[in-house]
């Protein structure tokens, strides 16, 4: 995948998720079919400092999986914010991307919380930028919109 295709819908559902929760990282996986986003499954972040880190609990990420498989999905991506931070992957992000095949989103967010998307697939510890487009709202409808700021 040279892009990571996400409906519109989508998009405005993380962009929700990411703005209720400013100064906290958020979490969860992105499913869809046919390789474009259809649908944002939030996740609470167990993390022990959740204000600089993420982590999806091992039994709460199997659930939203099983979740996703039994609505025929595919797991396309995952993301997270980084509140008033880089948005690019951390060290941490870096070290511990543990699906290679899998979009990673992270989220920023400025001080008058405009959320940036950007979409990386972050394999042997290193970050390859991947553009984000905006699928048509239904499917087989036409092209791409342009690219994600």
């Amino acid at each position: 995948m040279n892009s990571l295709r996400i409906r519109e819908s989508a998009l405005i559902e993380l962009r929700h998720r990411v703005a209720q929760s400013p100064g906290h990282e958020v979490c969860g996986l992105l499913s869809g079919l046919n390789g474009t986003v259809t649908r944002v499954l939030a996740a609470t972040n167990a993390a022990p400092q959740p204000k600089s880190s993420y982590e999806i609990a091992p039994e709460e990420l199997f659930a939203r999986m099983r979740e996703i498989r039994e609505a025929g999905e595919t797991l396309l991506g995952i993301y997270h914010s980084h509140p008033n931070g880089r948005s690019t992957p951390s060290e941490r992000d870096l070290a511990e991307a543990h699906y290679p095949d899998l979009a990673q989103v992270i989220a920023t967010l400025d001080r008058s919380v405009n959320i940036t998307l950007k979409a990386f697939y972050i394999r042997n510890q290193a970050a390859e930028e991947i553009p984000i487009e905006c699928a048509d709202s239904e499917p087989n409808h036409g092209a791409p919109r342009e690219p994600i700021p």
